[in-house]
């Protein structure tokens, strides 16, 4: 998502509030190019960023989801089951 100072464009989605699926519209980042978007993510999500622990401090992908879910990068209670069984489609 975007804050009020960075490039947006507004879309519908789900968020959840109190544990309740709501439909809302949010700013979400627009980026130059699909590269800048994954350097954003290494730099805020994988390594150590702000007070978050990077996803590379976790042991298996499921403690990746994990971390992720637990610190605050999605609203969905079942994120983190949701990347999971993804992940899971893609092994052999």
């Amino acid at each position: 998502k975007a804050t009020s100072a960075e490039s947006s464009a507004a879309k519908q989605t789900k968020e959840f509030v109190n544990g309740q699926e709501v439909n809302t519209t949010a700013n979400f980042k627009n980026y130059s190019t699909p590269q800048d978007a994954v350097d954003e993510l290494v730099s805020r999500w994988y390594k150590d960023y702000e007070g978050y622990s990077g996803v590379n401090n976790a042991n298996s992908l499921e403690e990746a989801a994990m971390m992720l879910q637990q610190q605050n990068y999605a609203t969905d209670p079942d994120y983190a089951q949701k990347l999971i069984n993804i992940a899971n489609s893609f092994r052999n």
